[in-house]
């Protein structure tokens, strides 16, 4: 696998190395006009010249020959803090002269548009995300737009100024007036449906959280919702919506929001996984990049863009491979429910690789290149969805298969049928018996809060009917009995050792899914609730 990913490492780097080269050593001159018609809709290519320092002025690139080159749109460039100028040189060969020129990505910190005619600058224009009052002529919308009108039969010459603290996306087009709206209402229509399935899936969480009381829901919700900020930034909606009067803040807002959303994944795979309980030599590997997350969301409101984006990308990149082995690893030993969580890890890094392929230039611009990482996003939620119900069947046929053993063992009493007996024969009770001890005394397998009557009769290589009855004949109880009294006797220890440790947290550590079935469980053995044995136990040790 390590030699696959190097392998395509090196296919990438060659890629990108001789497309720089090929693009180096062919000059373009942006004085040929090319047909407005050719332009409409989707511009394939345009003329580019990167500005180091930024000290070129636009009167100067018109009047002094330069040796631009020409490039694909859109024109993807990753982190660069160099200025970069687009020119498009156009003969208006249509029936209309009035236009719209939109960028078609949000996150351009600054772009300018300088319009001449026949060496004469007539227009000139600023937008972009640093700028808090838009003057663009579709102010609801995110990405920046310019009307622009050009005379027919006439020539123009655009250039467009570009520069962003984060990843700068140049891809410049040029639209009629039908087409411009058209183009809005088709953007609006894609988040409306992509935030509309994220509002979704938090509300389902939420409703299946308030009636269930499991917190794997909670923190599924936790991580959805600010999921869903992120993108909203991510988008350009916060400039538009949340804070239009704030030029910066969305830049800041993206890599902390983004932060965490990572958080809220670490959380809900945590509880999901059972990561602490279940592969505690990774567990604090997984602590201390919650923590480095934690301090670089913090900090990403007063750092540069550039540094805090970077670092959340390292981050977050190390987590995403941790939690995908972590779910792999304990699905290997067993935890069946893990499946759809790898699926969904594996479906979000496909489509993380496939944007970093468009981004290349090696994928060509189409709404799967371009929005993968949205829809890798979407496909991810819905798998963590089906792994969170998947847990939940599981946990019901355990309580449906321990209802119809009490059923069938009522049936036997009532007519004095001595079936159970027959379960057992053949098999080494004390052996059974002895490996059960040995995982509940040394590996505390009860801490696991999804074992279940199934789970534990394969470990044991019996069915779970004869591992009902052998508990039931042996312990003088049913399995959720058996398991509890190790639970409970562990809760003790905790409650007596650690005095300044929730009684909620305690309650998860020895295998409890709720705070509820844990009181009745502990109320069920000491006859009084946690909070009080605790009491108890303090004031004893003071008296002492």
């Amino acid at each position: 696998m390590t030699k696959i990913l190097l392998l395509f490492i090196l296919v990438i780097e060659t890629y990108s190395k001789l497309d720089a080269y090929e693009k180096k050593v062919r000059p373009e001159s942006c004085s040929e006009a090319i047909p407005l018609s050719s332009y409409l809709s989707r511009t394939p290519m345009a003329l580019t010249l990167e500005d180091p320092t930024g000290a070129e002025s636009a009167e100067e690139l018109v009047t002094i020959p330069k040796k631009w080159r020409k490039v694909n749109l859109p024109y993807l460039l990753g982190f660069t803090k160099a200025t970069h100028w687009i020119c498009l040189n156009i003969l208006n060969d249509t029936n209309n002269e009035t236009f719209y020129l939109e960028n078609t990505a949000p996150y351009v910190d600054h772009v300018e548009i300088f319009q001449f005619s026949e060496g004469e600058l007539i227009s000139h224009r600023i937008d972009g995300d640093k700028y808090p009052l838009r003057k663009s002529p579709f102010p609801h919308y995110p990405n920046p737009v310019f009307d622009i009108s050009l005379p027919k039969n006439k020539k123009s010459k655009l250039l467009l100024k570009f520069s962003a603290e984060s990843n700068l996306f140049i891809d410049p087009q040029i639209f009629s007036d039908s087409e411009m709206h058209l183009q809005i209402v088709t953007t609006y229509g894609k988040f409306y449906g992509f935030f509309g399935i994220l509002v979704m899936i938090f509300s389902l969480n939420i409703m299946l959280f308030l009636r269930t009381r499991n917190t794997s829901f909670l923190y599924y919700s936790i991580y959805a919702f600010f999921t869903a900020i992120y993108q909203f930034t991510y988008f350009g909606l916060g400039k538009v919506y949340l804070w239009p009067e704030s030029g910066s803040w969305n830049n800041q807002c993206i890599v902390f929001f983004g932060s965490t959303a990572f958080l809220g994944v670490i959380l809900f795979s945590n509880r999901f996984l059972g990561i602490a309980k279940r592969t505690k030599f990774v567990y604090p590997i997984l602590l201390f990049l919650s923590f480095l997350i934690l301090i670089n969301a913090c900090t990403s409101l007063f750092l540069s863009l550039q540094t805090a984006d970077k670092i959340v990308h390292v981050l977050g990149t190390i987590t995403s491979f941790l939690l995908l082995g972590i779910g792999i690893y304990v699905w290997k030993k067993g935890l069946k429910i893990a499946r759809f969580y790898i699926l969904a890890w594996f479906a979000l890094l496909i489509s993380i690789v496939l944007f970093n392929l468009f981004a290349l230039g090696v994928l060509t611009d189409s709404p799967l290149a371009r929005y993968s990482v949205q829809i890798g996003t979407l496909i991810e939620m819905f798998l963590f969805n089906f792994a969170i119900v998947d847990r939940m069947q599981e946990l019901n046929e355990n309580k449906y298969f321990k209802m119809t053993q009490v059923i069938i063992g009522d049936r036997d009493k009532a007519d004095h049928i001595p079936k159970k007996s027959t379960r057992l024969l053949n098999l080494d009770r004390s052996l059974i018996l002895e490996k059960m001890k040995l995982l509940m005394e040394e590996e505390k397998l009860y801490c696991d809060e999804d074992l279940s009557l199934n789970r534990l009769s394969e470990m044991l290589g019996i069915r779970a009917d004869q591992l009902s009855e052998l508990i039931n004949e042996e312990m003088k109880t049913n399995f959720s009995g058996y398991i509890n009294q190790y639970r409970i006797v562990e809760s003790k220890e905790l409650l007596r050792t650690e005095p300044k440790r929730s009684v909620l947290s305690i309650a998860f550590a020895v295998g409890f899914n709720t705070k509820s079935s844990f009181y009745e469980s502990f109320q069920k053995f000491t006859g009084m609730n946690p909070k009080d044995f605790r009491k108890n136990v303090l004031v004893g040790s003071s008296d002492s």
